[in-house]
């Protein structure tokens, strides 16, 4: 009954998220890396559930994919040309796959009720955290080699990666009754530290590695923003209704 419990306060919040428009963004670099112009933008929206596609600039609009159920993170392989998204519904919690214009739709992990996807094109892995199995795994790009790399963890949600420097980074939304923190590990789930704490409710997390921030979306009770934290100072952005933020190739 505990487990059946918390997983009613999960999906009311799931819910909440629903109601207030949540948008999980993902960027991807389609054509040359050193032209900013023909950078890409992936868009997952909860309500209506559906993946766009446009500009950097909002325009040139277009569907990519339409009734998804209840989608909720995203991720970006440019490399590959692959989407990856998670939805969660009658049918099952799971991963699913598509191509960047969205055709060759496919189910690419079955049963993890997932919060944050990223992408490793160097080593061609894909990472998730997993909400029901409260854990992070990861698994190749052909779904195998499933492996379990952080576990014990208490609601974690956004995840990113720095593979250069061999890391990873996500929130962990502490559930109600505890305060949520940003928290990093090497790419192995080894050497895992806390770097914020008292970070209230954080819904997804990007790395700027070239000029050294992580950039999360948290939630209040009021709105959304977006924090910039870097060594020593905090900017915060109020108002943004973002769940998710992703950098479109290097700076």
């Amino acid at each position: 009954h505990m487990a059946n419990n918390s997983r009613l306060v999960i999906e009311w919040r799931r819910k909440w998220v629903v109601l207030a428009c949540l948008l999980r963004v993902a960027h991807a670099l389609l054509t040359s890396s050193t032209a900013s112009d023909s950078r890409e933008l992936y868009l997952l929206f909860n309500f209506p559930n559906r993946i766009v596609q446009t500009s950097l600039d909002g325009s040139g609009m277009t569907l990519v994919l339409d009734n998804l159920g209840h989608a909720d993170a995203l991720a970006v392989d440019d490399v590959n040309g692959k989407l990856y998204w998670s939805v969660s519904d009658d049918r099952s919690d799971r991963i699913m796959r598509s191509n960047l214009d969205g055709t060759v739709v496919e189910d690419f992990v079955d049963g993890v009720h997932v919060n944050g996807l990223a992408v490793d094109t160097i080593n061609k892995r894909l990472y998730w955290t997993d909400l029901q199995g409260l854990q992070i795994q990861s698994c190749r790009f052909d779904g195998s080699d499933i492996q379990v790399l952080v576990t014990g963890l208490d609601e974690p949600a956004g995840l990113a990666l720095d593979v250069a420097a061999n890391k990873m980074y996500w929130c962990d939304q502490g559930g109600y009754e505890s305060t949520g923190k940003i928290l990093r590990a090497d790419l192995d789930g080894s050497g895992m530290e806390v770097l914020f704490n008292d970070t209230r409710h954080p819904m997804d997390i990007e790395v700027d590695t070239v000029n050294g921030y992580i950039l999360i979306c948290k939630k209040s009770a009021c709105a959304r923003s977006a924090w910039v934290c870097g060594r020593h100072t905090k900017a915060t952005f109020t108002g943004l209704m973002l769940g998710s933020l992703r950098f479109a190739g290097p700076a």
